[in-house]
């Protein structure tokens, strides 16, 4: 190589790392189900984007002035057809990189994203969202203060194989050790809202079996602290403790509104949590975890454009806010100096709808 001649090439635009350090407070949005909903969708995004104008800001640090959200999690769904490129660059693609340059940034931050119904590639023919994991379409993060896993709802042929790895991921080092357990799946495994023709008829309602008797149990004895889910497209949020759970998991368990007597058991079982409030602090939004009763988090944030669900086809009884008739996402705040995990949800107009804290 001729040393003299060489040329130096500059970058046009800089960013910046994350970083790994402890003590870094981390922001992450969450978005799922924008299939279809163009429209809808910007108006989520751009309220992403210019959040900090209204985010708390004792917890908005150096690094959120330069990249906020520090990633995204999309809990499926993105499109409406997953082979169609033309799908993925107008409805998916063009709305975040527009987003983002008409705001704070030239790109959208690192996204995690959970395969949705719609995400179905039986051949394995596409990447949009394996990238180069060999078809299977669930792997694990460490986030900060917070170890992530992101599960298939409907992995075909690969559920046992699915399930092995949970089995062995929730008893790693990474795991067990993290300040706080996520895991991030895209049907909900107790649904609420749907259509209830669809839910009844066309046999829907059994499309969250596998997660919810399956996946949950594992989660669940493993100590999971929060489970994000998307599909049903509403609000909703709850915390459900094992003594619920252990009963709402079984796979005998009837799933016909109002109806059964195990569901009545578990109303009985949550009211009687509810009445207790051992977890929770005087402002019912902060829940202690690993204190006294054990138990997760359930939050199911299907609302980034896609047509809205009004219908209520089950009544699970353990859900406290549930929000109809408006798009939504969600925020994450990881501050690792106070173990605590804080939840925002907000509508396209940036005004919250709901909060907690999750404090270890």
């Amino acid at each position: 190589m001729d040393y003299e001649k060489r040329t130096w090439l500059y970058l046009k635009n800089e960013f910046f790392w994350v970083g790994d350090s402890k003590n870094e407070t981390l922001h992450i949005g969450l978005i799922s189900d924008n299939q279809a909903g163009v429209r809808a969708f910007m108006g989520i995004l751009h309220s992403l984007v210019n959040l900090p104008a209204s985010y708390p800001s004792q917890y908005l640090t150096r690094s959120s002035a330069k990249v906020f959200p520090h990633y995204l999690i999309h809990v499926g769904d993105a499109v409406q057809s997953y082979d169609s490129l033309d799908e993925w660059q107008t409805e998916f693609a063009d709305p975040l990189s527009y987003a983002w340059s008409s705001g704070q940034g030239n790109s959208p931050p690192p996204i995690l994203y959970a395969h949705g119904n719609h995400d179905q590639d039986i051949n394995s023919r596409y990447i949009y969202t394996t990238g180069e994991r060999q078809g299977k379409n669930w792997f694990s993060t460490t986030l900060g203060a917070a170890h992530l896993v992101v599960l298939d709802s409907q992995p075909l042929a690969q559920a046992e194989t699915q399930l092995d790895w949970l089995r062995r991921e929730t008893h790693m080092e990474a795991w067990m050790q993290a300040s706080f357990r996520i895991a991030i799946v895209h049907i909900a495994p107790f649904i609420e809202y749907w259509d209830p023709r669809a839910w009844e008829e066309l046999g829907e309602k059994y499309w969250g079996n596998y997660v919810r008797t399956k996946l949950v149990p594992i989660l669940m004895d493993s100590g999971v602290d929060l489970i994000i889910s998307g599909h049903q497209h509403i609000y909703s949020r709850g915390w459900m403790s094992n003594e619920v759970g252990k009963e709402l998991i079984k796979d005998e368990f009837d799933i016909s509104m109002n109806s059964s007597d195990k569901r009545q058991r578990v109303r009985v079982i949550a009211n009687s949590w509810k009445q207790n409030r051992v977890l929770q602090g005087k402002d019912n939004l902060t829940y202690y975890i690993d204190h006294l009763q054990k138990g997760a988090m359930m939050t199911v944030i299907g609302g980034a454009g896609g047509e809205l669900d009004s219908k209520q086809v089950e009544d699970w009884g353990f859900y406290e806010k549930t929000v109809l008739g408006q798009h939504h996402f969600a925020m994450i705040t990881l501050n690792n100096e106070e173990s605590r995990l804080i939840w925002r949800a907000y509508d396209t107009n940036s005004q919250l709808i709901d909060k907690f804290d999750l404090i270890r």
